[in-house]
């Protein structure tokens, strides 16, 4: 459909008998020359009639094949001016071969139309956008959500599409079982450490040398082994978080009665962790940890004795914990031994007065469950 020349332009009756024609057959020819017309007043710098131009040729659109549809979609989608009315009626077209033109390519289309494009039509539409050179992050938001497969991996893959942090981190997500995505995302020149953290592990041998070949981060060092060590600190961290909560009900059920003392203690000190053991102990004493924390690391035992035999705890658990101080002390055999003597030696009565007496002055006493015994006589009758 090229511009007309003086020689091809219908005659004003001509147009008109096209538009009167009930078989529509001449409909795409009155399109098109319509268009021509159109096209030279912008170019002439006018844009005269534009409203009466979208206003036929919207209502001719409904009646025409996809074909013509389409050869319009591709004529008029890079124009920079054109009736925005005519561009969102094509849009919107449902056939996606006449939307495709507008939705990868037209500057008329706005953010809001473009959203409301990937929220009411097909998957194939969704697509066509995320294949548009520029992508703000309200658009790719509006993709992730929609959560088109093949639209996100194209997006994520378009280095004109913008993220906002919270979609980074639902693609990162989607790569760990998506190699495309990973792909993707490992090309990306906006790629942080902390999203590539998400994915690191998933990665297969070829991403990873991939990682390996680009250029060293500013703080020295391949991108995967800055990677590879925030992911280890982050499972160091994850570790110790579900440790902790071990321990945390560990020591509920040794305070209800469910489980003695003595035992878990053993459990706990064959691990090794001091940090781990002193939080135990604080827990069943009903005590703060930097109260253990303190008789653990004091040359004299004797508080850290006076309390465990409080508890109620058994040769062989004192025994176990002798062991983690002596580590962690750097003290002898023959020193642990000592204390160890020393912690028979002590009267249980005097030590559970001693421990009552130090815990409501350092502890919160906690009210023992309705018929559950105390942990350190659960811990003897055992």
């Amino acid at each position: 459909m090229g511009t007309p020349t003086t020689e091809t332009v219908p005659t004003l009756e001509e147009l008109q008998a096209w538009a009167r024609d009930p078989s529509r057959r001449k409909w795409r020819n009155l399109i098109s020359v319509l268009t021509d017309l159109f096209i030279e007043s912008i170019e002439a710098d006018t844009g005269a009639h534009g409203d009466a131009y979208a206003e036929v040729i919207c209502r001719m659109l409904d009646d025409v094949a996809t074909e013509v549809r389409k050869e319009l979609s591709e004529r008029v989608a890079p124009m920079e001016r054109f009736p925005g009315r005519v561009v969102r009626r094509l849009a919107n077209d449902e056939a996606p071969d006449v939307a495709t033109p507008m939705l990868e390519h037209s500057p008329v289309l706005t953010e809001s139309d473009l959203i409301g494009v990937i929220e009411m039509m097909l998957p194939a539409h969704t697509r066509a956008i995320s294949r548009r050179k520029e992508l703000n992050e309200k658009l790719t938001d509006a993709l992730i959500r929609r959560g088109d497969v093949e639209a996100v991996r194209t997006m994520t893959a378009n280095p004109g599409a913008k993220f906002s942090p919270k979609t980074y981190r639902i693609v990162a997500e989607r790569a760990k079982s998506d190699v495309d995505l990973q792909e993707s995302l490992i090309s990306r020149d906006d790629l942080t450490h902390v999203i590539s953290l998400q994915i690191t592990p998933f990665l297969s041998e070829e991403l990873k040398a991939r990682l390996r070949a680009l250029d060293a981060p500013p703080e020295g060092g391949s991108l995967l082994d800055s990677l590879t060590e925030i992911a280890s600190e982050s499972e160091r961290k994850s570790k110790a978080r579900r440790e902790r909560a071990a321990v945390y009900s560990t020591i509920e059920q040794v305070l209800s009665g469910a489980a003695n003392a003595s035992e878990e203690t053993i459990k706990l000190a064959e691990i090794g962790d001091f940090n781990t053991v002193v939080h135990f102990l604080a827990g069943i004493a009903q005590l703060p940890d930097q109260t253990i924390s303190a008789s653990m690391n004091n040359s004299n035992g004797t508080p850290l004795a006076v309390t465990l035999r409080g508890l109620g705890l058994t040769r062989e658990a004192a025994a176990a914990i002798g062991k983690v101080r002596q580590h962690h002390l750097n003290l002898t055999a023959r020193q642990t031994a000592i204390w160890l003597e020393g912690y028979n030696g002590i009267n249980a009565r005097e030590a559970e007065r001693s421990l009552v007496m130090l815990r409501a002055k350092e502890g919160e006493p906690t009210q023992e469950p309705a018929g559950k015994p105390s942990p350190a006589r659960s811990a003897r009758r055992r």
